[in-house]
């Protein structure tokens, strides 16, 4: 029985929703660099086909898509000429 936002009622107890939740990871692996990474994230929309199901994002990339399909080299080893023709292109 849920009594209000986050709380569920279990037992004649109330209990925190997160108890029901798996843990959340603090980083992820990056495909880019197969490291984990502070500024690398993932996102799973189930409403996409099973192929676009989950989706990378970095952090650090700034005024264009933040996606890492289109990124061939890690963001924080790229030269400022090629951040600069990433915006543009995206």
């Amino acid at each position: 029985m849920v009594l209000g936002v986050g709380v569920f009622l279990v037992g004649g107890h109330s209990l925190p929703l997160a108890l029901f939740l798996p843990p959340l990871e603090m980083f992820d692996t990056c495909s880019l660099i197969n490291k984990i990474c502070p500024h690398c994230t993932h996102v799973v929309d189930y409403s996409k086909p099973l192929q676009e199901m989950k989706t990378e994002y970095c952090g650090m990339i700034t005024g264009g898509d933040t996606t890492t399909k289109k990124l061939e080299v890690c963001w924080l080893k790229m030269s400022t000429h090629q951040k600069t023709k990433h915006r543009k292109t995206t």
